[in-house]
């Protein structure tokens, strides 16, 4: 989680990417994975305030997580045998993301945005189905 609005008094451009962030304040008590995922919320976005202004956030550097990613991939391979022993047919049929399952993208993190803790993006493909025929001689 971050806190895009840094008025720590201390600025982070060290690393050359002049991402002047702060990490925001855990309210006490409040569990941050506790939001109701099946409207897409991952982040209980009431467990995190900013820090008063002069201090740092006392918030851990990954205190919630986001979706899993699951994805199952198959494939079928068939050789025939041809009337020429020297000549062989393949058959393969492939399967990305077999069973369609939606891959979530990460929870908006920025304390300061519209929507935190809200997932608004997918990743991956859709079920992609690829067929192959080798023909070798």
């Amino acid at each position: 989680m971050i806190d895009s609005n840094n008025q720590s008094g201390v600025f982070f451009e060290q690393g050359g990417n002049d991402n002047n962030w702060n990490r925001p304040n855990l309210v006490a008590g409040c569990d941050p994975s506790k939001a109701d995922h099946s409207k897409h919320q991952w982040i209980n976005a009431s467990c995190f305030v900013a820090p008063p202004p002069g201090e740092l956030g006392n918030a851990s550097r990954v205190p919630a997580t986001g979706p899993d990613f699951v994805n199952t991939d198959f494939s079928v391979i068939k050789e025939f045998a041809l009337p020429r022993k020297e000549m062989g047919l393949n058959f393969r049929a492939e399967f990305f993301n077999l069973f369609n399952h939606p891959q979530l993208g990460l929870p908006i993190a920025d304390i300061n945005q519209p929507g935190f803790g809200a997932v608004n993006s997918t990743v991956n493909n859709p079920r992609l189905v690829q067929l192959a025929l080798k023909l070798s001689f």
